[in-house]
């Protein structure tokens, strides 16, 4: 069954419904993190400015340090084995180095990668 967002943000106008960016949400996506602003839905609750934050500060850093604190998992020999295999059969291309994985999201076409892009 498919259904029509567009009659959604229709219905919200003839109800009433006090959310008037409700339509927007549902194209753009509803905030998930930080500050939302007031619907009319829920009761007021005024929000100081010192109790806004930005919900991206220190988020780099955060995965900077993430991803230095990884480490292999306690399956990944079976999943690299498979995957060799799988390559060997001609089913998939040989696994990337994380060179050439970083080479590849920036777009940069690799030939140990298979050219792939």
């Amino acid at each position: 069954m498919v259904r029509d967002i567009g009659l959604l943000t229709l219905l919200s106008i003839l109800v009433l419904w006090p959310d008037y960016t409700f339509g927007e949400h549902l194209v753009f996506g509803f905030p998930g993190v930080g500050h939302c602003e007031w619907s009319g839905v829920f009761p007021r609750r005024e929000v100081t400015p010192s109790e806004k934050i930005d919900p991206f500060e220190g988020a780099a850093q955060h995965n900077k340090d993430l991803l230095l604190s990884m480490r292999p998992g306690k399956d990944d020999y079976v999943i690299l084995e498979k995957s060799m295999e799988d390559a060997v059969k001609g089913f998939a291309t040989q696994p990337m180095s994380h060179e050439e994985l970083v080479g590849h999201l920036r777009g940069e076409v690799s030939a140990l990668s298979g050219g792939l892009s």
